[in-house]
């Protein structure tokens, strides 16, 4: 059987910035500007998403960055925060429960950092997901897409073939990362436009 592997950002679940900037203003009484400043303007995200940080290390900058604004967050409320700005792809889990019979096993290929990958893990469990087999995180690898390494672990680890993979991502740059290590990519612009493609690739491969 073939293998599906998958993003997560922007494909199963969205970041809604707007959303987490609300919760982080009614805890701290500060704008949305320096919410934005601190979770994305200061290069802190880069450093996390890639384990230049820890998680302890993530939250403490965070504390430091709200207090220097006069303000405080608990760790508690740093995790509510970060983990409020994820929210569900419209159609995605849907197109996934009917399909993942199809695979072998869903193995997820994202670059992601601690908090949001145990978030995103949780969440997609309990939608029912049964054929999730693991994972190639960024934060773990130290590497992003479309670092040849990325596709080269989650192919080693899932012991997939790269012909037997489809791997979906809504970045045009690791669809092609994907397909130089010899794997269908597939540009994901949609849960409807995702089942087309996907179908016609099975198809494709009877």
């Amino acid at each position: 059987k073939p293998w599906l592997f998958l993003d997560i950002g922007n494909v199963v679940l969205d970041i809604d910035k707007k959303r987490a900037g609300a919760l982080f203003t009614s805890l701290t009484e500060l704008s949305f500007e320096e919410f934005d400043w601190i979770f994305f303007g200061s290069g802190l995200l880069d450093d996390f998403n890639v384990g230049r940080i820890s998680e302890t290390a993530f939250v403490l900058r965070v504390q430091g960055d709200v207090r220097f604004r006069g303000a405080s967050l608990s760790d508690e409320q740093v995790q509510r925060v970060w983990t409020s700005i994820l929210v569900p792809v419209d159609g995605t889990v849907e197109w996934l429960l009917e399909i993942e019979a199809q695979f072998e096993g869903v193995w997820v290929v994202s670059d992601i950092n601690p908090i949001h990958w145990r978030a995103a893990r949780d969440w997609l469990l309990k939608t029912g997901l049964e054929r999730l087999k693991g994972a190639t995180l960024s934060y773990e690898l130290g590497e992003t897409k479309p670092a040849t390494a990325v596709f080269d672990d989650a192919l080693a680890r899932s012991t997939a073939l790269a012909g037997d993979v489809l791997f979906v991502d809504d970045r045009a740059l690791n669809v092609s990362g994907a397909q130089r290590a010899g794997i269908h990519g597939l540009q994901f612009a949609g849960a409807s436009q995702a089942r087309k493609a996907a179908e016609r690739w099975l198809k494709e491969r009877r």
